[in-house]
């Protein structure tokens, strides 16, 4: 139940920054940058662990529909679907963040 309750709280919080992200890309008229924050240890899948190291060759972030394709594309090696913008699977271990 725990780890439901985990994955729950990140995905909505997750999706919330991005609708927030996304009213400000409209009044500023200009698109954001993205990155995601993936949690490191020992429950962090390694599919997980290769998004987080592409992403580290990305320091300035990807422009959101790059970002999920990329989720989508190392996902779908690993089996998962992407659900949502940043969730691949129920033990989600990534924060979405805007890269200044």
């Amino acid at each position: 139940l725990t780890r439901i309750a985990r994955t729950e709280i990140t995905n909505v919080t997750n999706e919330g920054r991005l609708a927030s992200y996304q009213k400000q890309e409209k009044i500023r008229k200009k698109p954001f940058r993205y990155t995601l924050v993936v949690a490191s240890g020992s429950r962090t899948c390694a599919a997980h662990k290769e998004i987080a190291s592409e992403l580290a060759s990305h320091p300035k972030g990807l422009l959101m529909n790059d970002l999920i394709e990329l989720q989508q594309l190392i996902g779908a090696t690993y089996g998962f679907t992407l659900r949502g913008n940043s969730l691949l699977h129920p033990n989600q271990r990534t924060v979405l963040m805007r890269v200044p």
